[in-house]
């Protein structure tokens, strides 16, 4: 996946959820909101400076024009008139935006082409000569006045101010522009620089975090070349390492714990001369279904299919432990309600508290065609005759393994020969598929009815067949077991 996938695109915000934006994005924007400080911080500070310095040359330009026009004006300053004329000419070729006063004495002479009322403007040039760089307000404009002044004769050469900063913002402007244009640039040096230093390593320490999290346990990560993320590389590599070996060690335990479950099957001697099939399809390693068949004196059987509550290692530690009880009962009795009973005390009081178990164990008879059992919330069971009729095989009493439940009662059918016994766990019927059906008994008995001739192997692996198609590919979420067996 690239790198725009994994760091670049914002996550659209749920109730609460705040929007989450990449490093990338992150360090720009902040590169971005830094330059704009600055260039504004640098604008408004150049603006100014250069504004001073243009209002210094104009002054300094006006009082060299100024003192250009004093020998001029003082060659003519008998003559009034002349004084008039020599600065309206020299006024007019100045252009607008300028103005010429003379003091001649007690004298005030003003250039006509400027229109300007004497008494205003000389008051805004007392008042530039007070202030630093001549700057003076007039008609709500600044102004700005040179000085020249010898005996009892002075020239003001006064100029609007607002070119001056036309010419500064037009500077500032080009300065801007040029530093925006550098801005861009580094941007993209920067976003590179990013890439190949940041991103790109992360990119592969979240490569390598997904190769843990989807089991390639032990993967490495290579050096960055930067010592904070070879840091956090090294970490990962401990950690991943760490990983694939407390994984190593858990498999080799928990291919103890199979084999022991293995051994919790009946031993296959016991099925001599019997058609049995039995299927046992865990969910995780291990399970928590157990089934056994124990043969008794004149040809009966007692079959049991329990199934422990939960599945993994808990539900396998459970079924373990019916084994043990199973076996212990059947050596003293042979009534599926008294084996319940004996299994139920037993389970009470070395399991936890919600901790249970649903089973269902049957006691048959051939000789005497006859079929007893006791089902403790178990999956209903199926008893298929040769004539194609069945009889399910519901519950007969509570849960076992619950202090406060007991009692169960026992149902008596008869059987012939060729009739069939099909058990089941609850991870049969509650497969659910990617619509959320439930495969359901229905199911089940349909199968039954119409391949119910089929030899009882594949008769069983049909039955696994069928719930495998109904999964669609979904995940098997709990332990499925078949036993079925011919009388």
């Amino acid at each position: 996946m690239g790198i725009g996938k994994l760091f670049l695109v914002g996550k659209r915000p749920g109730s609460g959820e705040r929007r989450r934006y990449s490093l990338r994005f992150q360090l720009l924007f902040a590169l971005t909101i830094a330059m704009v400080v600055v260039l504004a911080g640098f604008g408004a500070w150049d603006y100014h400076r250069q504004r001073v310095v243009q209002l210094e040359q104009k002054r300094t330009a006006l009082e060299n024009e100024a003192n250009a026009l004093l020998p001029g004006v003082q060659a003519s300053k008998e003559d009034d008139e002349s004084v008039q004329q020599y600065i309206d000419m020299v006024c007019g070729r100045m252009g607008p935006g300028h103005h010429i006063a003379v003091e001649v004495g007690d004298r005030l002479f003003h250039a006509q082409v400027s229109h300007y009322q004497p008494g205003e403007m000389l008051a805004a040039v007392s008042s530039a000569r007070e202030t630093p760089g001549n700057l003076a307000e007039f008609n709500d404009a600044p102004i700005v006045v040179g000085y020249a002044s010898s005996d009892d004769t002075a020239v003001y050469v006064i100029a609007h101010a607002p070119h001056v900063r036309a010419i500064v913002r037009a500077q500032l402007a080009r300065r801007l522009l040029s530093i925006v244009a550098l801005g861009v640039v580094l941007a993209v040096v920067v976003t590179q620089v990013i890439g190949r230093l940041v991103v790109r390593p992360i990119e592969t320490l979240v490569g390598a975090v997904r190769l843990i999290r989807t089991g390639e346990l032990g993967a490495q990560v290579p050096a960055t070349g930067s010592l904070e993320l070879d840091y956090l590389a090294g970490e990962l590599n401990s950690m991943s390492s760490a990983l694939a070996e407390a994984d190593r060690e858990r498999q080799h335990q928990m291919e103890k714990a199979r084999r022991v479950q293995e051994h919790l099957k009946p031993d296959p001697a016991t099925y001599e001369g019997l058609s049995v099939a039995e299927v046992y399809q865990p969910a995780d390693e291990v399970a928590g279904d157990y089934f056994d068949i124990v043969r008794r004196d004149q040809g009966k059987l007692v079959v049991c299919v329990a199934d422990v509550t939960g599945h993994g290692v808990p539900a396998a530690m459970g079924a373990a432990m019916l084994k043990v009880l199973f076996a212990s009962a059947t050596e003293q009795v042979d009534e599926p309600e008294a084996i319940l009973e004996s299994i139920h005390d037993g389970f009470s009081l070395a399991s936890l508290e919600e901790d249970f178990v649903t089973m269902i164990v049957a006691l048959i008879d051939p000789n005497r065609g006859r079929i007893r059992y006791a089902s403790a919330g178990h999956e209903p069971g199926y008893l298929f005759r040769r004539n194609g009729d069945i009889e399910v095989l519901g519950p007969t009493g509570p849960l076992a393994g619950i202090d406060s439940l007991t009692g169960w009662d026992v149902r008596d059918l008869s059987v012939s020969s060729g009739d069939r016994v099909l058990i089941v766990t609850d991870g049969i019927t509650d497969a659910t598929s990617p619509s959320g059906e439930r495969f359901g008994t229905e199911r089940v008995q349909s199968i039954l009815q119409k391949n119910g001739s089929l030899p009882v192997d594949d008769l069983a692996s049909l039955l696994l067949d069928k719930v495998a198609e109904h999964l669609d590919g979904g995940q098997q979420r709990d332990d499925m077991t078949v036993v079925l067996l011919e009388v």
